[in-house]
């Protein structure tokens, strides 16, 4: 096969990125290179590049010039490669007028790697004093580079990432939020949590929260580096699509389009969160079962004085806790199992909620999670929450629940006479055999 040189066209969309992926790159590092990975079947290519941890990749379809040579073999270019390539690509595109950048592979298929091929139009020596177009192109130096091997972590990250579950959010939503956040420039870390409409900053070591209006739908908490609003608002400005995909990832943010992922490391999360955890006042810490838990305000809202109403009880104890309702010639009571509840086994607390804004809770893991940890907390403003966590080592909760917390005696008898009623009520219990043995229940009894 004779040796044929092909163009990859780069939307001038993607050039934005690349620049940043440049940017990235560390001079003398192990993955001081850029990979462009392509896929025939799937006709696009991947050219990924950063440092680790934090790699990016554009992602682009693949013209018919490429399509036309589908034996070309994924490869690498080095940093210094790869940002002369990039620089003299945006420069001929000005020349040329195109809606695109490209990059000129020399392949052979007996080849293991192509050949690109770098026209660098900069200070060319014109004869006669021209200085057209044309006449710049006709004396262009030509570079042509052996590429090399796809960088293995480039593979792996591009595989990782098809295994992701995202948090879809709006374009619009995504720019309410960097709205919100930039008055509060420069940070260290900052959340926003969707349940309270609370904005926790860290700045220099210290921990400030500022209430908004910002009533926007994320699912769950959003929590970034300074660093990560920046190349959120990156991806705003470069992307056609209507939404962004969001994961945050132990300490790793991942923002993602279309055209476009970025993986970001969040080096101070931890402290971060241990910081706003001591921010707030924890009346208790336990785990719930919560699957019963959510099946039962499901079924309360079926009752329609109940769901008119719209307010349940939660009777945290030791032993079975107890999700109650209470309206006109109607009472609810079902036992919820709770563990390592963070009370003494004669405290009791009881938080009024409300059934809808629960359900409207948009908590990862909420459905397949059978246990989860909940707190009960107080924050700076004294306004109690129910904080859920979709993991039980986080410090804070992913989401929160605005709760009010039972202190009228009155109130209190009331609901613990119907939690008695559901204790003496037997009826569910099966007859115990004559002769077997048993212990009086004398809590029944009486």
């Amino acid at each position: 096969m004779k040796n044929k040189i092909v163009q990859l066209h780069i939307n001038t969309n993607a050039t934005a990125t690349l620049k940043r992926i440049q940017d990235q790159l560390i001079n003398k590092s192990d993955d001081f290179c850029v990979s462009f990975c392509f896929d025939f079947d799937k006709k696009h290519c991947k050219m990924v590049g950063g440092h680790a941890p934090e790699y990016s990749f554009v992602a682009l379809d693949l013209n018919d010039d490429i399509l036309a040579v589908n034996t070309l073999r994924s490869f690498s270019l080095s940093g210094d490669v790869f940002e002369n390539w990039l620089r003299s690509a945006i420069d001929l595109q000005r020349l040329t007028k195109e809606d695109f950048i490209t990059l000129h592979i020399d392949c052979h298929l007996k080849e293991s790697n192509p050949s690109i091929i770098i026209y660098d139009t900069k200070e060319v020596s014109l004869p006669n004093e021209k200085n057209d177009t044309e006449a710049i192109l006709a004396r262009a130096c030509r570079r042509q580079i052996k590429a090399h091997n796809t960088f293995e972590a480039h593979i792996k990250f591009i595989d990782s990432d098809i295994q992701r579950d995202y948090q879809k959010i709006t374009k619009s939503t995504c720019q309410s939020l960097i709205h919100e956040i930039k008055p509060h420039l420069p940070f260290q870390m900052i959340e926003f949590d969707p349940g309270t409409k609370e904005l926790k900053i860290m700045r220099d070591d210290q921990v400030d929260i500022s209430k908004t209006n910002l009533n926007i739908d994320l699912g769950h908490s959003f929590t970034s580096s300074e660093h990560g609003v920046d190349l959120l608002e990156h991806v705003l400005k470069n992307t056609a699509d209507k939404d962004i995909l969001i994961r945050q990832e132990n300490n790793r943010l991942i923002i993602k389009t279309s055209e476009q992922c970025s993986q970001l490391s969040l080096e101070e999360l931890d402290e971060f969160k241990q910081k706003v955890a001591d921010t707030l006042d924890v009346f208790s810490t336990f785990t719930i079962d919560i699957s019963p838990f959510k099946a039962e305000v499901r079924a309360l809202r079926s009752y329609l004085d109940v769901r008119s109403q719209d307010i349940a009880y939660f009777v945290i104890q030791k032993e079975d806790s107890f999700l109650v309702a209470q309206v006109e010639n109607e009472t609810h009571a079902k036992p919820i199992l709770v563990s390592s509840l963070s009370m003494k086994s004669n405290e009791q607390l009881i938080v009024q909620f409300h059934l809808k804004e629960f359900i409207d809770l948009r908590i990862s893991n909420l459905t397949e999670m059978k246990e989860m940890k909940v707190s009960i907390y107080k924050n700076d403003r004294l306004e109690t929450y129910m904080g859920f966590f979709d993991e039980a080592k986080k410090h804070i909760p992913t989401q929160s629940l605005s709760v009010e917390m039972i202190n009228n005696a009155q109130k209190i008898r009331e609901i613990n006479r119907q939690v008695g009623d559901y204790k003496k009520d037997k009826g569910l219990v099966k007859p115990e055999r004559i002769g077997e043995n048993h212990t009086l229940d004398l809590e029944a009894m009486f």
